[in-house]
């Protein structure tokens, strides 16, 4: 397992998921060979000059900008799936990649 700066609450990792910069909600399974990643936004401690950007959410097309990766209570992600940038609302099975969405 590959995991880095996450929060996990009562969920099951099966064996070779890599989860970053991701919250992991109760009762949440990830598949074996999965990647559950978001993407960094934290500010460079060493900058003095460094600033927390409050962008919107959405970029002009609609889509998610690139932030942490969220999956709610009971998510259930299939073996081999690919979820980047997305936040997943609760009890929900994921067993098709997703990149940039809200999954309702």
């Amino acid at each position: 397992m590959c995991y880095r700066e996450y929060w996990l609450l009562s969920c099951v990792l099966q064996e070779h998921c890599c989860v970053l910069y991701s919250i992991v909600g109760w009762d949440s399974v990830v598949g074996e060979w999965c990647r559950v990643e978001g993407h960094s936004s934290d500010p460079d401690p060493n900058d003095p000059y460094a600033l927390v950007h409050s962008d919107s959410l959405f970029n002009t097309d609609g889509r998610l900008n690139p932030s942490i990766t969220i999956l709610g209570q009971g998510v259930n992600v299939s073996n081999e799936v690919i979820v980047l940038n997305s936040i997943v609302l609760p009890h929900k099975s994921l067993v098709h990649s997703k990149k940039n969405q809200i999954i309702l």
